[in-house]
């Protein structure tokens, strides 16, 4: 089988106008989108798969997920972020239409409304959510929490803030994502699976 070709250079998510310190690596993000799409792309069906983000930040999780064909939408409870991950993601829109014809093989212009069109972004508490406001339920739910406050991921700074081996914070966000997405990839300091099971 061929090698696919690389990202193009100008899809990098470094060269975002503004990344937010507490977001994850773009090759973490990316990691966790293809994780919680794997059952999609083994049935040959991953371009234009939902992806929701429901505590974006400055959008690295977003761009992920468009930058591998998904019809991404996320949201931030703190304005100011939500209009970081917007211009964000905007910067992007040449590089991101390059890397689905180089990466992905589709034709230019293809499935233009759906793969192609950059994520939306809005303001919201993510702990409200539900299928019938968002209008649809996603094919995968992929996110950087805990909701509301930056993390170090572990250690004492991560106690600190109420992380580390606790999940109670967290607990009515899971349980409100839960039934927006057929499947889940989060980042968070604290152990979920019990929440989310």
């Amino acid at each position: 089988q061929a090698a696919r070709a690389p990202w193009p250079a100008a899809a990098d998510w470094a060269l975002a106008p503004t990344v937010y310190c507490a977001g994850i690596k773009a090759d973490l993000a990316g990691v966790a989108v293809n994780a919680a799409l794997r059952a999609r792309a083994a049935a040959g069906r991953a371009h234009g798969a939902r992806v929701l983000d429901p505590c974006c930040g400055s959008g690295g999780v977003l761009h992920a997920a468009w930058l591998r064909g998904a019809i991404a939408q996320g949201g931030d409870c703190v304005p100011a972020m939500a209009a970081t991950a917007t211009a964000n993601l905007a910067a992007f829109e040449d590089a991101v239409d390059e890397a689905h014809v180089t990466r992905l093989g589709m034709a230019a212009g293809e499935d233009a409304q759906a793969a192609s069109s950059r994520p939306h972004v809005d303001v919201w508490d993510a702990s409200a959510l539900d299928c019938e406001g968002l209008g649809f339920q996603a094919d995968a739910c992929v996110s950087n929490l805990p909701h509301g406050r930056m993390v170090h991921v572990g250690g004492a700074a991560a106690r600190a803030m109420g992380g580390g081996d606790n999940c109670t914070a967290l607990r009515s966000l899971l349980v409100a994502l839960r039934p927006l997405a057929r499947a889940h990839a989060f980042f968070s300091p604290a152990p979920l699976a019990p929440t989310l099971e």
